[in-house]
């Protein structure tokens, strides 16, 4: 199943306090800072993917 299909919620699982403890995770992790209002727009894997990868230094 390609990244753009896979729900974080529906698929893999993901209630909003294991997607709250994710999204810490990476800003521990990364150094990444991810605003309250961003957190809705992370449905997939792949939306997850492109939100790190344009946070992360180029």
């Amino acid at each position: 199943m390609p990244a753009e299909e896979i729900r974080l919620t529906a698929d893999l699982g993901l209630d909003s306090l294991t997607l709250t403890e994710l999204v810490i995770l990476i800003e521990e992790t990364l150094q990444l800072t991810l605003a309250p209002e961003e957190l809705p727009r992370l449905r997939t894997l792949a939306d997850l993917h492109r939100f790190i990868a344009a946070k992360l230094p180029k």
